[in-house]
């Protein structure tokens, strides 16, 4: 999938799964990541279907309720991966994770309210501390959503006090303080993280990806992406990252090979498709730019790129209506 040839993958996936899926139950799940991997959603929802009716363990089945709620997600169909989610029991070891995951789901689709409500009793009836402080970054990410980046930045503040090298807590607020504008104090949130952790590959993606958008030190923005690279090649989101920072530097055919491969492995990331419309954009290919814009849009984006990709689009149809 990765360099483009769809039909070679399904053809590894064919020759793999039929034999994998008859011969042991206990095999299914590396099937169901091998028709996602080849984006045959619906089969492997059908390989799902098939582990849990197979007789496995309650936990395997749970998993497996994980496993068929994400796919769901891939597919658009939202409404039925956090009606999965909640149906795991509160008996299950996995019953925090789902409910957090429909948390997400539910704050992506603008029910705010539902999802703090969520968010708020998922840990209830634990005491450990580290999923108390996960259900915290879902709520400042909900509170985020429904408008109050302020309130957002203050709730991780105050977690940030008592949990000062907390890596998942301290991006999280790098995220939402690029978001509202502040790039620079993110980028200044992460680099002691880097520094500490010089092999988080998500900090040093996140840190390459803002410096690079925002054209701000571009060789050291792409050393640390190309760290990023060799740590998780083939990473969708870290080769649009190595693609941004190439387009940002006027490098348009180095752009063009990581950000079509990023398409490859990632088809539905709005965030990618923006980079590729931008891309196609900048090289006076309009009708794919357009049909890339408007693919992203298709994906419900998120607020801000949402804007981006209409500004950009009304810009391409401004532009063909001039005969420019």
């Amino acid at each position: 999938m990765s360099i483009g040839d769809g039909t070679a993958a399904e053809q590894v996936a064919d020759d793999l799964v039929s034999p994998l899926a008859s011969a042991d139950p206990d095999a299914l799940p590396g099937s169901i990541e091998l028709e996602r991997s080849a984006h045959r959603l619906d089969r492997a929802l059908a390989l799902v279907k098939k582990a849990q009716e197979a007789g496995v363990s309650d936990d395997a089945k749970t998993r497996l309720a994980l496993s068929a709620a994400a796919l769901l997600k891939e597919q658009g169909r939202s409404a039925e991966a956090v009606a999965t989610l909640l149906a795991v029991p509160k008996s299950s070891l996995l019953f925090f994770e789902a409910h957090l995951r429909a948390a997400e789901l539910l704050r992506d689709e603008g029910k705010t309210t539902e999802a703090a409500r969520l968010a708020e009793s998922a840990p209830a009836a634990s005491d450990n501390a580290e999923q108390k402080l996960e259900a915290a970054i879902a709520l400042a990410f909900i509170d985020e959503k429904r408008g109050d980046a302020i309130m957002a930045t203050r709730r991780l503040e105050a977690l940030r006090a008592s949990h000062p090298d907390h890596a998942k807590l301290t991006l999280s607020l790098a995220m939402i303080e690029e978001r509202r504008g502040a790039w620079q104090r993110a980028l200044d949130l992460v680099e002691p993280l880097i520094k500490k952790k010089p092999g988080s590959v998500e900090a040093l993606n996140f840190w390459g990806f803002v410096a690079a958008d925002h054209g701000h030190d571009l060789d050291k923005a792409r050393k640390r992406l190309q760290a990023a690279a060799a740590l998780e090649p083939g990473a969708g989101a870290v080769l649009d990252s190595l693609g941004w920072v190439s387009f940002r530097a006027g490098q348009l055919e180095q752009a063009g090979l990581f950000l079509e491969q990023a398409g490859r492995l990632d088809p539905g990331d709005a965030e990618i498709l923006a980079h590729l419309g931008d891309l196609y954009a900048k090289r006076s290919e309009r009708e794919r730019a357009a049909a890339a814009y408007r693919k992203a849009l298709s994906k419900k984006p998120e607020e801000r790129l949402r804007r981006r990709l209409e500004e950009s689009l009304a810009g391409l149809e401004s532009r063909r209506a001039a005969g420019r």
